[in-house]
């Protein structure tokens, strides 16, 4: 196995990278050239996939905010006004409690923020992965060193996604071989 600082050759860069080698005649970018199951392709996709749920989970709760704004805004108008009307108040304080409880909910997950996060941080990724691809372009020296730091940014973007969600848990101890105790003997634990 070559060491991490030996160049690479531009077909097994490519070929690690997740990506065709580009010809003279067109001048593709990096998103054009990624190989359907490769590793840039990957990258790609994943970011793309949290761009739109971050999107979604974005005006989704703006949206909650504006009505829970307007439905205090008709509380207020509704206690001023002489005329009773309970069951109109019982059905707007319904809907407010719930989109309350959904918000609650969403923000909770640490959603959006928590999606914002990981698409940044995969947009990272893309881009040294994009620089990469250009330094090869123009027959700079890639290492293998090089290609590895890029998919070891991807591995902690995806490692830092998976312990930032609230519904998982993650043991940050790993487990200690239990050691003999002699015949006879106690053995104590601190707290």
């Amino acid at each position: 196995m070559a060491k991490d600082t030996t160049p690479l050759k531009p077909d097994d860069f490519y070929e690690l990278l997740g990506m065709r080698k580009p010809d003279a005649q067109t001048h593709l970018t990096p998103k054009d050239l990624d190989t359907p199951h490769g590793f840039y392709h990957h990258v790609r996709h994943r970011e793309v996939w949290v761009a739109r749920r971050y999107l979604f989970y974005d005006i989704f709760v703006s949206a909650l905010l504006v009505v829970q704004l307007l439905l205090s805004a008709v509380f207020i108008v509704l206690g001023s006004v002489n005329s009773i009307h309970h069951i109109t108040i019982t059905v707007l304080g319904a809907v407010s409690t719930l989109t309350a409880g959904i918000l609650a909910l969403v923000k909770g997950q640490g959603l959006p923020t928590r999606l914002r996060m990981e698409r940044d941080g995969l947009r990272a990724v893309l881009l040294q992965a994009d620089e990469l691809y250009w330094d090869a372009a123009a027959n700079r020296d890639i290492t293998y060193g090089d290609v590895k730091k890029v998919r070891d940014a991807y591995s902690k973007v995806v490692k830092d996604a998976t312990r930032n969600h609230p519904d998982t848990w993650n043991s940050s101890v790993e487990k200690m071989p239990q050691l003999a105790v002699p015949p006879g003997t106690t053995r104590h634990v601190q707290k």
